[in-house]
């Protein structure tokens, strides 16, 4: 198109591929895409005319690689350089598309997204870890120690550019929406825009004034690196992964400023359900990140958001919340700005009935694309996934409100935080502690001081996604929460104000006296009372005797004197 994305035009149809196109580049010449065609043989990389002309598959597969995603050129090298999602980094001619061979696979894996910084190094990124990899050109290398790691943003990533004049890379995050640059000099990660749409691959203009960004189904928007400017410049709804550019778009106005980075104590998100839903579940979260579904089994139970009319939750009978109901397999998440160390705050109620031993909730939280299993609630017993020694604490009584506090240290070293009980406490790097707030009695519960979390995310990986996640057979029946948080740090904000839902009643004290009396085995007894000497009336059943002292209270509230006896009967 136009660079205003006018003048939309197909300049090829896809005759002859098997998979579909994802990122596109252009030379003086030539197009170049890759091909994606899932785990088969097929695909590879596809050169065209820059009018779309003489396509041709340029880079056949050899069986050397599988799923081809993003690419970059080297003219210096005369090499053409793309990623494949689980076979590493792929290489080959560029005159003639030959000489294919693997340039790096040793480690991660989920290949994602590539660009050249200068002529002999190529910076790659992955959604398998928060870190920027550099590999040597031609030789391959990628020196361990010359990876960023804990770069927040990366985890997610698959579009990538690199600026020369900022020596700064410029790369998406798909599941967060948001756009990132990181400075090499600096070694720091800025995050510049959230709220963008999926976005994926992302290129510079000619003069490197703007950014343009593929966002899957939405089109191909422009970010004016010196004012935050941004605008959507293709409305393509069809588009998805690449985008080629060559001419700079028009400049934009001021845009808005990205946001100060979250410090100790501040919160990420939090949701509190008041806001307008999407599908019957919150879409937008409050200071950033954004609520997404996966469901396994969306026929089973119901996802919705209820007015608290009687006030149960005891926050107001105008609060909201959310409630999931005779659920089996569904999941909640919400996405962050990475973090090494964070908490996680929301307030319960469990529902469910006798005997139900299914699984209810589990709450994991998510660090270089693995999830980390923090806490598992089965009905009114709670588990730490992990750690069988653990045992059951209460944490929750049916149908009462209570907050519960995660705490998670993926650092590399030891934390010390403040409590809520106003002492200093330790937890170990990869390990997780749970408080819990019983809002009837104000009282904080230090339930588990430190447990080993089940994950495989290493020690400094940046965690970057919170899960609530039901996985039950059969279908539970509910459970409510509301006010959920994730706070930068091992920090425990005061549980949101409550107001006992009920009435309490009034307290009084009576007397009562105890008739005791000794028995002999067989034989029953009746403990009557009487006011009169001659009417006598039964105040308990009738009791067989077992040869040992029995004894039975009697209220005396009644404001005339009584006078009590035990009747008995023969053994039989």
């Amino acid at each position: 198109s136009d660079i205003d994305g006018g003048n939309v035009t197909e300049v090829f149809d896809g005759s002859g591929m098997n998979g579909i196109a994802v990122d596109i580049h252009l030379t003086d010449d030539h197009l170049y895409w890759t091909e994606h065609a899932g785990s088969s043989s097929q695909g590879g990389v596809w050169r065209a005319d820059r009018d779309g002309s003489n396509a041709e598959l340029f880079v056949e597969n050899n069986g050397t690689f599988t799923a081809p995603h993003f690419l970059a050129v080297s003219e210096t090298h005369n090499r053409i350089y793309f990623t494949c999602f689980s076979s590493g980094i792929i290489q080959a001619d560029l005159d003639d598309g030959d000489n294919v061979s693997v340039l790096w696979n040793e480690f991660p894996a989920t290949f994602t997204g590539i660009t050249l910084r200068g002529d002999n190094e190529l910076v790659w990124l992955t959604t398998a870890a928060d870190a920027i990899y550099r590999t040597q050109l031609p030789s391959g290398d990628t020196p361990e120690e010359d990876v960023f790691i804990n770069v927040p943003g990366a985890g997610e990533t698959y579009g990538a550019t690199y600026h020369a004049g900022e020596d700064a890379l410029y790369f998406t995050n798909f599941g967060a929406g948001t756009l990132h640059r990181f400075d090499f000099a600096a070694g720091e990660a800025t995050l510049l825009r959230e709220g963008l749409v999926s976005p994926l691959g992302v290129k510079l203009s000619p003069s490197d004034t703007h950014l343009l960004i593929a966002e899957r189904g939405r089109g191909v928007t422009a970010y004016q690196i010196d004012n935050y400017g941004y605008e959507l410049l293709a409305d393509a709804s069809g588009a998805h992964f690449g985008v080629a550019v060559s001419a700079d778009p028009e400049p934009l106005d001021d845009g808005t400023p990205p946001p100060p980075p979250p410090e100790e104590g501040d919160a990420v998100f939090f949701a509190d359900f008041e806001n307008d839903t999407v599908g019957d579940v919150p879409l937008d979260v409050s200071q950033g990140g954004v609520w997404t579904t996966v469901s396994e089994e969306p026929a089973e139970g119901s996802v919705m958001v209820m007015l608290d009319e009687d006030n149960v939750f005891g926050f107001g009978a105008d609060n909201q919340f959310l409630r999931y109901e005779s659920m089996r397999d569904y999941d909640l998440d919400a996405t962050f700005e990475g973090l090494d160390v964070l908490t996680v705050n929301f307030d319960v109620i469990t529902r469910f009935p006798e005997g139900d031993d299914g699984r209810w909730l589990n709450v994991r939280v998510r660090g270089g694309g693995t999830d980390a299993h923090i806490l598992s609630l089965r009905n009114n017993s709670q588990r730490i996934r992990g750690d069988s020694d653990i045992g059951d604490p209460r944490y929750a009584d049916p149908d009462v409100p209570v907050r519960l506090s995660l705490i998670v240290n993926n650092a590399t070293d030891t934390i010390t935080y403040d409590g809520p009980d106003g002492d200093s406490h330790e937890l170990a790097s990869t390990f997780a502690a749970v408080w819990v707030y019983e809002y009837l009695t104000r009282e904080w519960i230090h339930i588990i001081p430190e447990y080993q979390r089940n994950s495989d995310a290493a020690a400094g990986t940046l965690m970057d996604l919170v899960r609530f996640q039901i996985d039950s057979d059969p279908p539970l029946r509910s459970f409510d929460f509301d006010n959920i948080s994730v706070i930068k740090g091992a920090v425990i904000p005061e549980p949101a104000e409550f107001e006992f839902p009920h009435d309490l009643p009034d307290v009084r004290i009576h007397t009562a006296i105890e008739i005791e009396f000794d028995t002999v085995e067989g034989a029953y007894y009746q403990v009557e009372s009487s006011e009169d000497l001659e009417e006598w009336t039964p105040v308990a059943p009738p009791v067989a005797g077992d040869g040992g002292i029995m004894s039975t209270l009697v209220s005396t509230r009644e404001d005339s004197p009584q006078a009590f006896r035990v009747r008995t009967s023969e053994p039989d």
